[in-house]
This record gives C-alpha cells, structure tokens and sequence, in this order.
C-alpha cells in the first residue's frame, strides 16, 4: 500500500505543521485547533512521560493558531517495539494517548483514554485493515467469483471443443464459432463477437489468458463490484472483437490478402488492464488494490505473454484496452455526478 498513516489523517483536513523536530498535523476547526502529534519510539528508545509532556507544550505554543482557538491535542505513540511497561506508564500519564503497534498494525487505546478525537479513529482503524488484508493477499490475490465464473466458461469452452476436434485449426474453429471479419460484416453474424471471447487456440493460448485474467479481473472486480466488472469484461471484449474485424477486413484488402480467423479472451483481458490503470489513476482510494509484489507480477507475466504467444492479435488488445478504459470512465463519471466514488 502506497498510503501512509498521515496521509490518512491529511486526508481529513489536516495540514503539516513544518517544523523538522517533531511530526505534526493540524487542523482548525470552527470551534477547536486540533493537533495530531506523531511520536515513534523504538525498543531500545527510553523517553520520559515528561520528556513527551514537554514536546506537548512546544508544539502548542508552534503551531499556527490564529484565532486563538481552545486546544485538543492526541499524541500517537508510533510503537516500534517499545517495552510494553513503558506504553502502559505513558497511558496513565498523558491524556489522549493512541498506541500505533506497527508490526501487528494495530490502534490500541487503553481503558483511560477515549477513542473520540475528530472521527480519526475508525478512519485509522480501517486503514491498518486494509494493510493487514493486503498482507494476506501477499503476490496471488482471492480469486473473485464473477473473475473465477469467466475462467470456468473458458476452460469448458476448450475442454468442450478439444474433446470434439482440433482447436489448433482455424477451419475447425471458425465453424464453432470463431471469428471471421466476412462472417460477421457480410453475413451479419455478429454473434461471433461474442462467442469467439471463450474460445483459444491452443493449450498455451488458454494458459495465458486465464492466469491474466485471474490477476487483473480479480483486482479489478475488487475495485469496482462484481456487476460492472461482468459489464466492463463483455463490452471490452466486444469491443476488441469489432476492432480486430475492421483491422483484418482493411488489412485483406490493403495489405496481405491473408484470411484471418480470431478468437480468444485477450481484448476482454486487455480491457481489465485498461478499467485497473483508469481506476488507479482517477481514485487515490483506489490504489490500495495495487501491491508492488502483484504489479510486479503481472507486468513479467505481460512481458512473457507479449514474447512467447504467437499470432497475437495486437488489434483486438488495443480495441479492448480503450473499451474497458473507457467503461470504466462512464463509470467514474456517473458515479462522480452522483457525489460517490469510482
């Protein structure tokens, strides 16, 4: 998660107070200043109660406080294995006092404090959430069920159509369904947009696919809700497949003369990638769905996909890619009128 705990609390309002000794946010309300002190002690760290009284007083009397607004000050113990006497002493001493334990991620308020301060509170609680469930997420997310439904209809697809002739012959598969730009122009069987989505060429071709799929549509129906994920998936989809028929009618006609036969779930996959870079960019909330190690994953399996399959229709990803980048854009946008987010 590229998020930290102050930029949570900045979120609310908050501003830095620009003072290299201490770290400390501040807010001014109608009523109050609020001050949010950040304090990290480590294990071998031993500071005083009065030592942290001392910073208080400093940092009053620091901060900017033009309309002489009555105080309400919290200290955040950032806790990096500090002796547990030591926290519970400072608990009895100090007025609103917060625990941050940074290696369990947890907010801890002892029974003489309040967790009442400016709603921060349960905003920093599902923060450190976040953190923990991305943790468990580690390089390979849950599988999403909308995500895991599609791989299923794509691998009985194939079993379906392996059992019943060679998927490697584009006569084979033309006539199950795959699309060919005449087929669906001149004969107006449009039908082939759809069902050439969950077919493949191929073991490898329905390798790649799928292992893509189970990375990028699992982040991306996280980010969005199931139905607009099933939405987005099918549009883009769609929408690769007409770019790819009017890219191989002009290319016939223009170019090779060679008659192309397409199929396969790449233009609906490459339309997810487009819906997860839209989505990140638009929606800081939104990039809590993107851990480094799984980026990282999914940009070498791209790059092997990219270097290693063959007769890549490069069309249909890029019809796609806008698709889904576009969907997801209606989606912000309404959403955005609204008053919600993504």
């Amino acid at each position: 998660m590229n998020k930290t705990i102050t930029d949570v609390v900045i979120e609310q309002g908050y501003e830095k107070w620009e003072n290299p000794s201490t770290y400390v946010l501040y807010k001014n309300t109608n009523d109050y200043l609020n001050i949010v002190n950040f304090i990290g002690i480590k294990h071998d760290t031993d500071l005083p109660a009065k030592t942290i009284e001392g910073i208080r007083q400093y940092v009053k009397n620091g901060v900017p406080n033009n309309n002489d607004l009555p105080i309400k000050y919290l200290v955040i113990i950032v806790d990096e294995g500090a002796k547990k006497e030591m926290i519970r002493h400072y608990s009895e001493l100090i007025t609103n006092l917060w625990i941050l334990n940074t290696k369990e991620n947890k907010l801890l308020v002892f029974e003489n404090q309040t967790t009442e301060f400016d709603g921060l509170y349960p905003v920093i609680e599902h923060y450190l959430q976040d953190i923990e469930k991305e943790k468990k997420q580690g390089l390979l997310p849950r599988v999403g069920i909308v995500t895991l439904i599609l791989i299923l209809a794509n691998v009985i697809t194939y079993i379906i159509l392996n059992i019943g002739g060679d998927v490697y012959d584009p006569q084979y598969m033309f006539d199950h369904g795959a699309s060919f730009w005449a087929a669906v122009i001149y004969d107006k069987e449009y039908y082939r947009l759809f069902t050439s989505m969950f077919m493949h060429f191929g073991i490898e071709h329905l390798l790649n696919n799928m292992v893509s799929l189970c990375l990028w549509g699992t982040l991306l129906e996280q980010m969005i809700g199931k139905v607009r994920y099933l939405i987005l998936y099918l549009a883009a989809g769609l929408a690769g497949g007409i770019a790819s028929v009017y890219f191989n009618m002009w290319e016939y006609t223009h170019v090779t003369g060679t008659m192309v036969v397409s199929a396969g779930a790449s233009g609906a996959i490459y339309g997810i990638m487009g819906g997860v870079l839209l989505g990140g960019l638009i929606d800081k909330n939104k990039r809590k769905f993107f851990p480094k190690q799984r980026i990282g994953l999914l940009v070498i399996i791209s790059i092997v996909y990219m270097f290693t399959e063959t007769g890549v229709d490069q069309t249909a990803h890029i019809g796609g890619f806008l698709g889904g980048f576009l969907i997801c854009m209606i989606y912000f946008i309404a959403n955005r009128l609204r008053g919600k987010k993504l």
